[in-house]
């Protein structure tokens, strides 16, 4: 009940007083580790988790709430045994599945992770997030005429998810493909006007493309659209020192050093 009503200091206390007079029921440890965990007491949370599973080693849940432990504490290492046993025993559990890949890319064994979405697939074929993730794993490993079919599957499901058209964007960008990372960086732009940082992006692109003026022409809307981060004044000032206006360019980077 403390637990369900986010009480949970008393909760750490009334698993402590039961646990003295039970020390053999996993429940109460389990439940100990929850509240300690909330309260930021990961150390204890670990103990008390692990407490648990080695009172009962039957127990799913218990596994996966040691796991998600492990991964607060940033021993991921120790968590993807935990959650490869659960995703081997069962390849439709998807919470297992998650966190196993989240823990590969965590520690950028991107190959793993893709395997492990791939499993995941086959039980929910229709899921934008795991083709954006499929996506975003060849990416990262270097494989983008893979990462852009994932991703093309991703938002033929919806157009308008926005992780994946931050992905395509970077895959044209890999292959020095910019006209269609402009395209791309259109339909984000499309997505939210109001966004500065995507002007701000769109101006990068035309500077990689050699394109000096229209890329001042993004910087320019990316700061009437309020983003004023000092990396804009940087790109914004080299572009137009670039361009020969010198005088501007200065005063430009000038400002942003003054500005942050």
């Amino acid at each position: 009940q403390y637990i369900m009503n986010s009480q949970f200091k008393n909760a750490e206390i009334l698993a402590n007083e039961l646990i003295k007079r039970d020390s053999s029921d996993a429940y109460l440890y389990n439940r100990l580790g929850i509240a300690s965990g909330q309260l930021m007491k990961y150390t204890n949370a670990l103990q008390a988790f692990s407490k648990a599973c080695n009172l009962d080693t039957v127990n799913k849940a218990y596994r996966f709430d040691l796991g998600k432990a492990y991964m607060q504490a940033d021993m991921q290492h120790k968590a993807i045994p935990l959650f490869d046993s659960l995703f081997r025993a069962d390849s439709t559990d998807y919470m297992a599945g998650f966190y196993l890949a989240r823990c590969y890319i965590q520690l950028k064994g991107y190959e793993s992770a893709y395997n492990t979405y791939r499993k995941m697939l086959a039980s929910d074929s229709n899921n934008v997030y795991l083709y954006r993730q499929l996506g975003f794993c060849k990416l990262k490993n270097k494989e983008t005429t893979l990462g852009r079919g994932y991703l093309q599957k991703a938002l033929l499901i919806d157009s308008t998810d926005v992780p994946s058209l931050e992905y395509m964007v970077l895959i044209h960008l890999a292959n020095k493909d910019y006209d269609n990372a402009l395209k791309t960086q259109d339909r984000l732009i499309n997505l939210d006007t109001t966004d500065g940082f995507r002007y701000f992006e769109k101006g990068n692109i035309y500077r990689d493309k050699g394109h000096v003026f229209m890329a001042i022409k993004e910087y320019e809307k990316g700061i009437k659209k309020d983003y004023i981060g000092p990396d804009i004044y940087k790109e914004y000032g080299k572009a137009m020192i670039a361009g020969k206006w010198y005088r501007q360019g200065i005063d430009t980077l000038n400002k942003g050093i003054m500005a942050f």
